[in-house]
C-alpha cells in the first residue's frame, strides 16, 4: 500500500474516528443540553416554589410585624384616645361647673335688678302718690283760697254798692230815710244801692 492510500486509510480512519468522536460528543452534547435544560428546569421549578415559599414567608412575616406594629400603635392610639376622651370630659364637666356657677350668678343679678326694679317702680309709684297729693291738697288749698277770695270780693261788691263804711271802728250803712219799711215793726229798710260795680 502505498503511502497515500495509507494516509488517505488512516486519514478515512481519523473521519470515521472524528465522526464517531464527533456523535458521541455531539450526543454527550445533547445529553448535557437535556441535562442542562432540565436541570435549569428543575431549577426553575425550585427557584420558583423558593421564591412562593419566600414570598409566603415574607407576607407572614411582613404581615406578623405589621400586625405586631399596627396592634402596638393601636394600644397606643386607644391609650391616646382615652386620654384625649378623659380631658374632654375634665374639660366639659370644667365647662358645666363654670355655666352653672355663671348661671347661679345670673339668676342672683337677675332676682336683684327684679327686687331693683320693683323697689324703684314702688319708690316712684310712691313718688307720684305724694307728689299727686301735694298737688291735690295745693289744688283745694288754691280753691279755697279762690272761694275765700270770691266770698270777700262779693263782700266788698255789696258793701261797696250799698255804701258801707267805717263809724268809730264798726261798720255803718247810709239809709234812705223815706224809703218804705218792711216787717213787722217796720225794722227792714230798702238799702240804697249805688251803680253796679265790677
Amino acid at each position: 500500500m502505498s503511502a497515500v492510500a495509507k494516509t488517505a486509510k488512516q486519514l478515512a480512519l481519523l473521519g470515521e474516528t472524528l465522526e464517531r468522536r464527533s456523535a458521541t460528543a455531539i450526543s454527550v452534547q445533547e445529553r448535557s443540553a437535556l441535562d442542562l435544560h432540565n436541570a435549569v428546569g428543575s431549577a426553575k421549578s425550585s427557584i420558583d416554589t423558593f421564591l412562593q415559599s419566600a414570598r409566603r414567608e415574607i407576607e407572614h412575616s411582613t404581615r406578623t410585624s405589621l400586625d405586631r406594629l399596627l396592634s402596638e400603635r393601636a394600644e397606643e392610639l386607644n391609650r391616646d384616645v382615652d386620654a384625649r376622651t378623659a380631658q374632654i370630659r375634665a374639660a366639659t364637666e370644667a365647662v358645666d361647673i363654670a355655666a352653672n356657677l355663671a348661671r347661679s350668678s345670673m339668676v342672683k343679678h337677675l332676682r336683684r335688678t327684679y327686687v331693683s326694679v320693683a323697689g324703684s317702680i314702688a319708690l316712684l309709684a310712691l313718688g307720684g302718690g305724694c307728689l299727686i297729693w301735694a298737688e291735690l291738697s295745693t289744688y283745694w288749698d288754691a280753691r279755697a283760697k279762690v272761694s275765700e277770695a270770691k266770698i270777700q270780693a262779693e263782700v266788698y261788691e255789696a258793701y261797696v254798692r250799698v255804701g258801707l263804711t267805717s263809724c268809730g271802728g264798726k261798720p255803718c250803712v247810709k239809709l234812705d230815710k223815706k224809703a218804705p219799711r218792711w216787717g213787722t215793726r217796720g225794722e227792714y229798710v230798702l238799702v240804697e244801692m249805688k251803680g253796679p260795680v265790677r
